[in-house]
C-alpha cells in the first residue's frame, strides 16, 4: 500500500479509501488506514467506512466520511440524492 500511497502523491491523484471491512481480518493479519500515512495523502482523500459490517448491524446503513472540511460538502448532497431516490 506504501507504493500505492506515493504514487498517488506523486501524481497528485485524489484518493478515496473505503475502508468498511478494515477491522475484520483473520489469521494475524493487520491492515493499515489511509488516515495513518503522512499528511500530503490526507490532505487529499477521503476514507469512508462504517459500523454495520463489523458490529453486524445489518440493515443499518451507519456510515462516515473523513476528510478535509474542503471535501465534506459534495458527499453530503450525493448521499441526500441517494437517499430521497429509494
Amino acid at each position: 500500500m506504501t507504493a500505492l500511497v506515493e504514487t498517488a502523491v506523486d501524481a497528485s491523484l485524489f484518493t478515496i479509501s473505503d475502508e468498511i471491512y478494515a477491522q475484520l481480518v483473520y489469521n494475524g493479519q493487520t491492515t493499515r488506514s489511509l488516515l495513518s500515512f503522512p499528511e500530503a495523502i490526507r490532505k487529499k482523500a477521503v476514507v469512508v467506512n462504517g459500523l454495520s459490517k463489523v458490529y453486524s448491524m445489518t440493515g443499518w446503513r451507519v456510515g462516515f466520511t473523513v476528510a478535509e472540511p474542503k471535501y465534506h460538502y459534495e458527499p453530503d448532497a450525493i448521499r441526500w440524492e441517494l437517499f430521497l431516490k429509494r
